[in-house]
């Protein structure tokens, strides 16, 4: 056990560089995102591709700001390595979504790298909530999410706390179906776990350059309030996280066997009346 203990804090900082990583895809992808500045007479079509494309900046944004945030903070334990999994593994998926809305709409883009492939985020996942299953861990992400959050602030930013805060209390609702929870079936749905802890840190990221520049300073201010209210809108509205069960778990896979056989189809007994 010591000797594993040992391994693991050489391995300490590996997920932050990791989100360093992404980060940087990040940044390659919403560069090749087209110039969506407001027309002296907005046209159909040309409005609603300008939300696509801020809702992707601002998913940048929040990656930014989280980087700034823990590039001179300490990775003190496991716990603080398998929170930085769970930022990696968001911005991951924002370099696919970036990526995937850059050839749909932009021709001709310059080559971008795609995100991590899906083995390692699944493998990423199933690391994550296995470590979540221990009651030190969970507890321990969770107080430290609610000290990154931090008091409610004053004016606008409210409300991305409230959204932000109502998002750490659902990882409360849900505590009992991953601690002591059996990975095998939890990580079949373990992404939703991943993805609200790392969709937190990055809020708290953004509301604490929020704090920092209050809108009543010259400047972009409002901006950073601003990009925090549409973020805690666009992704932490959900429902709590809720675990994979074993009964789960079994469906999924009859269910994906039907689909891909009689399901495909129609051509069921049930469905000839039989």
């Amino acid at each position: 056990m010591s000797g594993e203990r040992h391994q693991d804090r050489q391995g300490y900082g590996r997920a932050r560089a990791g989100v360093g990583e992404a980060v940087a895809r990040l940044e390659a992808a919403a560069a090749a995102l087209p110039d969506t500045a407001p027309d002296a007479a907005p046209r159909t079509g040309h409005t609603s591709w300008g939300e696509e494309v801020c809702d992707r900046m601002i998913d940048l944004g929040a990656a930014r700001a989280w980087l700034r945030t823990a590039a001179s903070a300490p990775v003190l334990d496991d716990v603080d390595e398998m929170m930085h999994a769970c930022v990696r593994w968001v911005v991951g998926e924002d370099v696919v979504r970036t990526r995937s809305r850059v050839d749909t709409y932009v021709a001709d883009t310059v080559p971008v790298r795609e995100g991590q492939s899906a083995d390692a985020a699944h493998g990423l996942v199933t690391s994550v909530v296995t470590f979540a299953a221990r009651p030190e861990y969970y507890d321990g992400a969770v107080e430290r999410l609610r000290a990154a959050l931090g008091p409610r602030p004053a004016g606008r930013a409210a409300a991305a706390w409230d959204i932000a805060e109502e998002a750490l209390i659902g990882l409360g609702v849900t505590r009992d179906e991953w601690v002591g929870a059996d990975p095998a079936f939890t990580a079949a749905g373990g992404w939703v776990l991943v993805e609200r802890i790392g969709r937190i840190q990055l809020a708290a990221a953004l509301l604490a350059e929020a704090d920092a520049h209050p809108e009543t300073a010259r400047g972009s201010g409002p901006q950073y309030v601003n990009a925090a209210r549409r973020y805690t809108w666009n992704w932490l509205r959900q429902p709590p996280p809720e675990a994979a069960t074993e009964v789960h778990v079994r469906r999924t896979g009859e269910l994906t066997a039907w689909l891909r056989g009689a399901g495909a189809t129609g051509d069921t007994a049930a469905g000839r009346g039989a």
